[in-house]
């Protein structure tokens, strides 16, 4: 991010105080008479204030009923938020104790093939949506337990009953045989289905299954729920819900009993097209935990645990497991602008009020002092309602914010799919989703996804296709995995999961102009009628409008074009693509002739087999505001349609339009010729006011021209301060250096020489030590101030010296400072890394100096404990070469960051690279030099960015503040 600095001259300091503080005083003084006059002059305001004055003395109290009313409200507010991190401890002392005592003992295990709810991922982890309440119940514990991995579901129970393992992470509690388990209450219910071949078009109950080859996953809960009811039955045995469904595909069995939810993820994971539900059996998983009957107190622990869980965070694992959609941004949207409207007609009634009772208390003249004091009180009061009233919106929009960020594990899955997920769309459906003629995605529908990737930073690849039809069919294939625009369908939904409703869009229908006014849906049996194949408004019409025989087209495109032409009499279509179409192509023979009563509610299509897509795509959603789908949809949705013939009631409604204009335009003109007064005595005050503000700016101009001149009689001074004491400094070390020699050979004369003890017990530490030090602190503070002096004398000589602007190739440049600073670079093993970089323009030595006293500075300042890494890299923006030099150092605190550019300003004084404080505010000054900014970001223990902003076309050198 780019900061604007306003530069301070060196001489600021020089000129002006006096004048400023004459000023000051001058003003003081007119503004001290003016108010005397104007007291002076309305001698009767003095009674009324008096006569006000013990009303008034009531307002402290009123303050501190307002201050109380506040505090009140903030601690409600505040205690909302934080009433849940400040729990007490759910679980018993003894319960404590034992968890503590146990923690490292505790074994769990799960189902391996019970996706999406339980199952073994890529690395081997459990996953699911069990496993991550079981997960979030550890967390409310605090704690972690031992994963023990099961390679199928009757070696999790085994394990358990052989003492091998504690917890099932995940299983049915309705199965009574189980006696060697506690359970915790249930949070989950899931239907369990009979899962059958397409072929089967029979509804079948467990009544019917005798007479069919039917199987059942071994020892799972669905046994001895079947056996309860029908006895009978004789089921197969499979070893698991894959090889159940596979065995089903294939025709080795004919039916398989599993939950709907676990059925529903292997069709489309696996792709078994053929299978579907045959059906409810008749009972469902009531899904829980189950521990060990050895361990009561486990189980406790674990439903305390289960119950600290809130709907909320229930909400965010089953829309990130098992898809379906939150409540829809119409929805939120009418709740919000409720409460808004209330707060705002209430603020209106306030004012309104405030008003009236000042009218009246002015209208009852000088003596209403009483009055006016009633109307202090009534105010406050107001104010504190008014206080109350935000405070009860602050928490409605705090209980009902949903959270939008992603969490690691989406995080996680989105960098390693980074540019592999494909979305694409219907390809003749303008403005929704359709194929521009260079081949790209444009669109509602496209534009959304384009928010979705700057917000989470990733890129989809679009793939395009020829028809509607070939979308669909992808979607089924697995060959897409993002459809950017659809109605949701129950026959779409075997094979994708969709996010909240987006968009609503109704469809109307259409014929050429002057074959029917009117029509209504159930009169199209008289008419050809086309509509878009495979389209959600085909499935409907076929459900709805049975009896109608309609003609199926390719595109929306191809649908307007056989209604123009007449070879056919109505279109059904969505309005916005009619828009679209008809003024695209210049359709101006089609209207509009009625509804058919059917609202496409546009979402966001993901594959059903990655249900964290649809939580991931639903948080790109929440984080599009109103205000951006409003712009969104204002970019692409117009309707500029030929209306419907007129009638009676339109002239009727047009007449009495067209009198209420012309009423409230002569009132305007009245109003207009009351004010025309008004504004000319403003616009006269304006112009004096004007007048004014110029003579102000003058006075502001000599001003900065009196500072500059004195900015630079102060580098003068500076570059002939810094000169000549620079001789004096010159001959101090080399005096320094003399007297060191000699007295060396001093103390080498005396060390010869036999010297009593006493007087060589004196001498001795002044020779070892008084002396050296001495010496050494006269040397290193003329080094010290000899830098100083040469900073001092490159600083004044920016001021003066000329510029020779030409442009300058960036990658060159910074290539010949990184082959300067080879030794540097290579002794203290650093990793530079270098990007393709825009070029500026500038004067190559005084650019030169910037760059490498940036990556001076990014090595010096780089840690020993780990590998440094300085990169530069550059872009443009708004004709500006952007360049940031960043290092992963010790970094600069937020404290540091607004003064690491001032003069003689160092950030640690102490460390071995600290220099004299003069490198950065001279990079800052030939910077601004060459009118571009310079700033920094940085993260203490993270490293720093320096940013250095230039020009990318020729343009003439800020100097102003030289």
């Amino acid at each position: 991010m780019q900061g604007r600095y306003l530069r301070a001259p060196l001489a600021i300091h020089f000129g002006g105080q006096a004048n400023l503080f004459d000023s000051e005083r001058r003003q003081t003084k007119t503004a001290l008479a003016a108010t005397k006059a104007e007291l002076s002059s309305l001698p009767e305001r003095k009674n009324l204030l008096l006569a006000a004055q013990k009303q008034l003395l009531e307002l402290p109290l009123n303050l501190i009923r307002f201050t109380l009313a506040v505090l009140i409200a903030i601690a409600f507010c505040a205690g909302i938020g934080g009433c849940r991190e400040e729990q007490e401890d759910f679980l018993t002392s003894e319960e404590r104790v034992w968890l503590e005592e146990h923690k490292n003992e505790i074994r769990v295990t799960y189902a391996p093939y019970w996706a999406p709810m339980t199952f073994t991922d890529e690395p081997g982890n459990a996953s699911g949506y069990c496993a991550d309440v079981f997960r979030l119940i550890e967390k409310k514990l605090g704690v972690q337990f031992e994963r023990v991995r099961s390679e199928t579901w009757p070696e999790a129970l085994r394990k358990v009953r052989a003492d091998e393992a504690d917890v099932v992470m995940a299983l049915a509690t309705n199965c009574p045989s189980r006696d060697y388990l506690l359970y915790t209450e249930s949070y989950m219910d899931t239907p369990v289905h009979v899962i059958i071949r397409e072929e089967y078009a029979n509804f079948f109950d467990l009544s019917e299954i005798k007479d069919i080859k039917a199987a059942v996953e071994v020892e799972s809960a669905a046994v001895d729920l079947i056996k309860a009811k029908h006895p009978e039955l004789e089921l197969e045995r499979v070893i698991n819900t894959v090889e159940g469904m596979k065995g089903v595909a294939e025709g080795r069995y004919d039916a398989l009993i599993t939950d709907i939810g676990v059925a529903t993820y292997y069709i489309s994971k696996l792709g078994l097209d053929n299978l579907r539900s045959g059906g409810e059996v008749g009972f469902s998983y009531k899904t829980g935990i189950g521990s060990t009957i050895r361990l009561p107190m486990l189980n406790s622990i674990l439903e305390k645990g289960l119950d600290q869980i809130s709907p909320q965070e229930m909400d965010r694992l089953q829309k990130k497991w098992l898809g379906g959609a939150s409540a829809e941004r119409e929805g939120r949207a009418r709740r919000r602008g409720l409460v808004l409207s209330s707060v705002f007609v209430f603020a209106i009634i306030v004012l309104g009020a405030i008003i009236i009772l000042l009218r009246r208390a002015k209208a009852r003249g000088r003596n209403g002092a009483e009055k006016a004091g009633r109307v202090i009180k009534i105010i406050t009061g107001l104010i504190i309602l008014v206080l109350l009233a935000s405070a009860a919106l602050l928490v409605f929009f705090q209980i009902s914010e949903q959270d939008i960020s992603l969490t690691p594990e989406e995080k996680a899955w989105l960098r390693r799919h980074d540019g592999e997920i494909r979305v694409s769309g219907e390809p003749y459906w303008a403005p929704i989703s359709f194929i521009d003629e260079g081949g790209r995605m444009r669109g509602i529908g496209a534009d959304v996804l384009r928010k979705i990737e700057k917000e989470f930073n990733f890129e989809f690849v679009t793939v395009v296709y020829d028809s509607w039809s070939e979308v669909l069919e992808s979607a089924r294939e697995k060959k897409i995995d993002v459809v950017n625009a659809i109605n949701r369908t129950q026959k779409r939904s075997a094979y994708l999961n969709f996010t909240e409703c987006y968009i609503r869009v109704p469809t109307i229908m259409i014929c050429r102009e002057g074959l029917v006014r009117r029509l209504k849906p159930e009169e199209l049996v008289n008419y050809r009628v086309g509509v878009m194949r495979d389209s959600a408004l085909a499935g409907y019409l076929e459900t709805e409008f049975a009896e109608i025989d309609f003609v199926a087209v390719s595109d929306n495109v191809t649908l307007l074009s056989m209604v123009s032409f007449g070879e056919l009499d109505v279109g059904l279509i969505n309005s916005a693509a009619a828009s679209y179409y008809i003024n695209e192509m210049g359709l101006s023979n089609l209207d509009i002739v009625g509804k058919t009563g059917f609202e496409y509610e546009l979402s966001i299509g993901c594959r059903a087999d990655e249900p964290i897509l649809v939580s991931i795509m639903e948080k790109g959603l929440q984080s599009i505001s109103d205000k951006e789908m409003d712009a969104l949809l204002d970019k692409w949705v117009y309707v500029e349609l030929r209306p419907w013939h007129a009638n009676k009631e339109i002239i009727i409604v047009a007449s009495i339009a067209a009198i209420m204009i012309l009423a409230g335009a002569a009132t305007v003109l009245f109003w207009n010729y009351n004010l025309r007064r008004v504004v000319e005595s403003k616009t006269a005050e304006l112009e004096k006011e004007l007048a004014e503000r110029k003579k102000g700016e003058k006075e502001r101009e000599e001003l900065m021209r009196r500072l500059e001149a004195k900015n630079d009689e102060m580098e003068s001074v500076i570059y002939v301060s810094s000169h000549d004491l620079r001789s004096p400094m010159v001959n101090i070390d080399g005096f320094s250096s003399e007297i060191e020699r000699c007295f060396a050979v001093i103390k080498q004369v005396l060390e010869d020489e036999r010297i009593p003890d006493d007087i060589r017990a004196k001498i001795d530490p002044m020779l070892e030590e008084d002396v050296p030090v001495a010496i050494g602190f006269i040397k290193n503070s003329t080094a010290k101030m000899d830098g100083l002096m040469k900073s001092l004398l490159k600083l004044s000589r920016l001021g003066r010296a000329a510029m020779e602007i030409e442009r300058l190739d960036m990658n060159e440049l910074i290539e010949n400072i990184l082959k300067g600073m080879h030794y540097q670079i290579s002794s203290k093993g650093v990793s530079v890394e270098v990007e393709d970089l825009p070029c500026c323009w500038g004067d190559r030595a005084q650019i030169n100096q910037v760059f490498t006293n940036l990556i001076d500075n990014a090595i010096k300042y780089l840690p020993d404990d780990r590998e440094g890494i300085v990169k530069v890299t550059g872009w443009e923006e708004e004709h500006r070469g952007i360049y940031c030099v960043a290092d992963n150092g010790v970094g600069i605190s937020e404290s540091q960051q607004q003064k690491v550019f001032e003069i003689f300003h160092r950030i640690d004084p102490d460390h071995p690279a600290s220099g004299e404080g003069m490198g950065l505010a001279i990079v800052r000054r030939i910077v601004d030099k060459h009118g571009g900014h310079i700033w920094v970001e940085s993260e203490e223990g993270q490293g720093s960015q320096f940013y250095v902003s230039l020009p990318h076309v020729q343009e003439p050198a800020e100097e102003a503040g030289d």
